[in-house]
């Protein structure tokens, strides 16, 4: 069966769509990143692609006329898809901006190292703890074989990220080696929209730098503008920084290009929470939590907002599910020490270990940033400690989006004004400049 409900299976169905043969289909996949998806539990060649993906990927490509129609009898099968109509339209003058993309998407010459690298991206792709080892460990066997190949630097730049996120690394480890591949992959190729967007998420979230993590973001977006995830990444980093607008454009483009992303879906709840919906963003996050039992972000997501509540055993049980997901030893030292803090003292032991092992981690931190420990101190209604905190991030001049943080630390703190002086000094630059 060739169709169903919009999608097209088959390699020489998807080459039909185009009017062209079979193989056509398999080297635009891998030269092109024509979008097609294997089946899930399928044969490797079981695959299938979108209507709407192929038409969207037809309309950004200068795809140029090939003699390789599939010939039937004595006549060429005829080009009569409306897309050849426009593609054939448009080679000729596109034939140079075309030779630029195709270096950024060809594969290594070898095709067990092609295939290792397209497994590796299946992998990661799917942002589960095992798959994510599996990603990094495909990586760094196609570049033992050809470290010259710059999108393979840049795929592990991306395992190394997810895994600070869904998976085992700490994110101090995974952002450290991130960087390092992100930027030898623009060593390699100072035009590869990906290394951009990945040294923009790690200047944002790791070296607290808004204003040079949005330039990486447009530039990333310059160089490849369907690139679903450079949209989704720009858009946590305004949405974090308190730029709600602009990150409401950018998660819109993020969904036009990714749609049904449960990613994108906890995103959204997280912003709602954000901007001060707690009943709409926690609502959002269990959503997602309990459709997906293998999802660590919701979960993390969830249990700060719980945290900011008050509620710090609900936010233990569910840091002990994500630490379940994850299995990362420092945090599942630390999620034992919590239950033995909250056995031995009650809910008082428990909120201030909780803030006690948040500051311990920024301190180990090359780039800190305390809004999660003022967070945690504020939710626990404890001004001491909250003031200390703030203290420390002026001494260290930190800069901080962390936006629902800072909200909520205002709703509660508000009449405070030694509290309310310190936290605007935490005032972060934009990362969109305005107009």
């Amino acid at each position: 069966m060739d169709q169903d409900e919009g999608r097209i299976f088959g390699w020489k169905a998807i080459g039909s769509y185009f009017g062209r043969d079979r193989s056509t289909a398999i080297r635009w996949a891998n030269e092109r990143n024509l979008p097609v998806h294997r089946v899930p539990g399928g044969k490797t060649a079981s695959v299938y692609a979108l209507r709407d993906e192929l038409d969207e990927w037809a309309t950004s490509h200068d795809t140029p006329a090939e003699p390789d129609a599939v010939e039937t009898g004595a006549k060429r099968r005829r080009l009569t898809s409306p897309l050849m109509l426009v593609l054939v339209g448009t080679a000729v003058v596109g034939v140079a901006a075309t030779a630029g993309k195709l270096l950024n998407n060809r594969l290594p010459g070898n095709p067990e190292t092609a295939e290792r690298f397209l497994a590796a991206r299946d992998d990661w792709a799917r942002s589960d703890t095992a798959s994510l080892e599996r990603a990094i460990a495909g990586y760094q066997a196609v570049l033992a074989r050809d470290p010259g190949f710059a999108k393979a630097h840049a795929g592990l730049a991306d395992a190394y990220l997810m895994a600070g996120e869904y998976g085992s690394l700490s994110y101090d480890i995974a952002f450290g080696r991130a960087k390092h591949s992100a930027v030898r992959a623009l060593e390699l190729d100072p035009g590869l929209a990906m290394a951009h967007r990945d040294l923009a998420y790690i200047g944002y979230w790791w070296e607290r730098d808004p204003v040079t993590a949005g330039k990486q973001f447009r530039k990333a977006i310059e160089l490849a503008p369907d690139d679903w995830r450079a949209h989704f990444w720009y858009a946590g980093a305004l949405a974090d920084n308190g730029e709600f607008a602009p990150a409401r454009r950018e998660y819109t483009a993020a969904r036009l290009g990714h749609p049904g992303s449960d990613a994108i879906e906890t995103h959204l709840a997280l912003g709602k929470w954000r901007e001060g919906d707690t009943a709409g963003g926690i609502k959002g996050l269990e959503a997602v939590a309990a459709r997906e039992p293998r999802d660590a972000l919701s979960r993390y997501f969830l249990a700060i907002a719980y945290a900011g509540e008050g509620d710090f055993v609900r936010y233990l049980r569910i840091m002990q599910e994500r630490g379940r997901l994850r299995g990362e030893p420092q945090q599942s030292a630390n999620l034992k020490a919590l239950d033995a803090a909250l056995r031995s003292g009650g809910e008082p032991a428990l909120k201030a270990l909780v803030i006690d092992q948040a500051n311990a981690e920024e301190a180990n931190r090359p780039f800190t940033d305390h809004s999660l420990p003022a967070f945690l101190a504020s939710a626990a209604g404890d001004r001491a400690r909250l003031v200390a905190t703030l203290r420390l991030a002026d001494r260290s001049r930190e800069v901080w989006g962390s936006a629902g943080y800072v909200l909520r630390i205002k709703q509660r703190w508000g009449a405070d004004r030694d509290i309310i002086a310190l936290l605007n000094r935490r005032a972060s630059p934009a990362v969109e400049p305005l107009g």
